[in-house]
């Protein structure tokens, strides 16, 4: 019997713990963590030079007023692997949250372009 996502049962074990050990190889840092719809983990920053260089590349003025994503809309896009970025600012006194679901490919706005950029330097990928 198939699963509403195409997969039986055992095809969906064999995905899910396919994905597991690759976050777990090539990604986490930490202990991974699962729901009944999700698999996350930390992921650590990798830079070579300095933190207040890599800091103001992530825009930070930019960050404290950013808005909730809104609609998520990946249009014709059926995705089933993705990516949340959330973005915590803390500072003394006050604090900023949001979160983002696949900001590359739902989502067309500037405040998801900025979550974008944050993303590409948070994994080192520009």
């Amino acid at each position: 019997m198939r699963a509403a996502g195409g997969f039986t049962e055992a095809e969906a074990r064999r995905e899910t713990n396919a994905n597991r050990q690759l976050m777990e190889k090539e990604r986490c840092v930490g202990k991974i963590v699962e729901g009944a719809d999700y698999i996350w983990c930390r992921v650590s920053i990798k830079t070579n030079g300095p933190w207040a260089v890599l800091f103001e590349d992530l825009l930070p003025d930019e960050l404290w007023t950013l808005p909730p994503q809104g609609d998520r809309n990946c249009e014709s896009l059926v995705v089933l692997d993705g990516e949340t970025v959330r973005i915590d600012m803390l500072e003394q006194g006050r604090r900023h949250s949001v979160e983002y679901w696949n900001p590359d490919i739902c989502c067309r706005t500037v405040a998801c372009a900025i979550a974008d950029h944050v993303r590409n330097v948070v994994r080192n990928i520009d």
